[in-house]
């Protein structure tokens, strides 16, 4: 799977999984203010609060995945240890050659 369709997966997970929770939220709230056993509800809430992490946390890799994979204008220019030496303007593997 490519970098673009993983970020979209995992931004539509992250937006589920997030509308989910604030679900869970409220109803331990309400199970909470009744003074009913709300375990199995904080229990959830808990599991839906791990999934949310582990999606953002894949997100931020992939992202930074792209980020490596694709070095910004900047570093193209400069020369950076991200973009290597040989995207400095002006490398060619022919210096020293006729044209």
């Amino acid at each position: 799977m490519n970098h673009v369709a993983e970020i979209k997966m995992l931004v539509n997970r992250i937006e589920k999984t997030e509308s989910l929770v604030a679900r869970q939220v409220e109803r331990v709230f309400v199970l909470r203010s009744a003074h009913l056993d709300c375990d199995q509800a904080e229990a959830k809430l808990s599991e839906l609060c791990a999934a949310l992490a582990s999606c953002r946390a894949r997100l931020t890799m992939a992202l930074a995945a792209i980020k490596v994979s694709r070095p910004n204008e900047r570093s193209l220019r400069t020369g950076s240890d991200v973009a290597g030496p040989r995207w400095r303007i002006g490398w060619a593997p022919y210096v020293g050659t006729h044209a």
